[in-house]
């Protein structure tokens, strides 16, 4: 069962609070000892660069964070900032209160240890594209990685592929690579129909969307 139906279970009801849209609920570098399942509306996850913030993950319905407190014995330091980014209600809790958790959801653990999982998968990946030199490379790889962790099937019948909805500049934050050197490999790609832009970002086409032997056809010039 989805994590979202165990959360009507009464037995939440005391660990249950509401946010409003625009606050957070924690910051960035504050100690905490508790993790988040998020019951309804949408938690937004911030990473400081400079003087703005950066949106790392949208978390809905039954996605968690956190999950540090549930194998950290002290407090930890937040790695991230998480704000409402609408009216959002969530269940906050301790590793102290995880029997009672899990009498409610008994594989609460393994879920949580399997998301931690494909997070440092992600880690992996992202640190994958910074290797190269090639400007090329990387962004070949960071094409490839917004496909493999947060592309989408699109068809619209004429074309199908896998839609990534990202914009240069996030392309150019995990590659380190120029925002005028992103739009000219974005705009060559396009050009060789390796790539295509729609109104929410990009389709990589058929072929060239997701292993390593597919993405090897998508090669920016220099």
């Amino acid at each position: 069962m989805p994590l979202s139906g165990y959360l009507r279970d009464p037995r939440f009801k005391p660990l249950t609070s509401s946010v409003p849209a625009g606050k957070y609920i924690f910051k960035q570098g504050d100690r905490g000892r508790t993790m988040f399942i998020v019951v309804n509306g949408t938690v937004q996850l911030l990473d400081k660069e400079g003087n703005d913030e950066v949106v790392v993950a949208n978390l809905v319905n039954g996605q968690f964070f956190g999950e540090k407190a549930l194998y950290e014995e002290a407090s930890f330091f937040r790695a991230y900032s998480a704000k409402a980014k609408t009216f959002t209600t969530v269940v906050e809790f301790s590793k102290q209160s995880l029997p009672l958790i899990e009498q409610i959801i008994p594989d609460l653990t393994v879920r949580v240890f399997q998301v931690a999982e494909m997070r440092l998968d992600k880690c992996n990946a992202l640190l994958r594209i910074l290797r190269p030199f090639s400007e090329a490379e990387r962004i070949k790889r960071a094409i490839q990685f917004f496909s493999t962790f947060a592309g989408k099937a699109f068809s619209d019948g004429k074309q199908k592929g896998m839609e990534i909805q990202v914009l240069p500049d996030d392309i150019r934050r995990i590659t380190n690579v120029e925002a005028n050197r992103v739009e000219e490999y974005l705009n060559d790609l396009i050009a060789r129909k390796q790539l295509i832009k729609i109104s929410t970002g990009y389709v990589v086409p058929e072929g060239v969307n997701g292993s390593d032997a597919e993405v090897k056809s998508i090669h920016p010039r220099d």
